[in-house]
């Protein structure tokens, strides 16, 4: 968490991560904005780490949808300050993440990958 701590702070902050602002609900926006960030703050301060990853993971996939929709891309400015930043995190996190999975995701019962890769056992070929 203090690895990313900045740059999910500026991800929470960042008003084009948010769908509000794309609603062109300023009300909405500042309020969730505000409540966000408190909760990360919060989760900060309490060392509780699904808030606050929780938070990093909502606004990542709010510019994944930007990215895949269309909406964003090497050329849009609007999201260049959130780009760099959410890669950087994914690459401090996803190690992480997949280390907790192989050493406590054994004899779990694991849904298939939704879009299994072409040398697993579950992909179709």
């Amino acid at each position: 968490m203090r690895k990313v701590e900045k740059r999910v702070k500026g991800l929470v902050t960042n008003q084009y991560l948010w769908n509000e602002f794309w609603r062109r609900d300023p009300a909405g926006l500042k309020r969730n904005m505000k409540e966000e960030t408190q909760t990360l703050e919060e989760a900060v301060r309490c060392n509780d780490a699904t808030a606050f990853f929780t938070c990093a993971v909502k606004r990542l996939l709010v510019l994944r949808n930007q990215l895949v929709h269309g909406s964003s891309s090497e050329n849009t400015t609007k999201n260049e300050d959130a780009l760099k930043p959410g890669l950087l995190i994914l690459e401090e996190i996803l190690p992480v993440f997949l280390l907790l999975l192989i050493r406590h995701g054994e004899g779990k019962d694991l849904p298939d990958l939704p879009y299994p890769g072409k040398h697993t056992l579950q992909h179709l070929e």
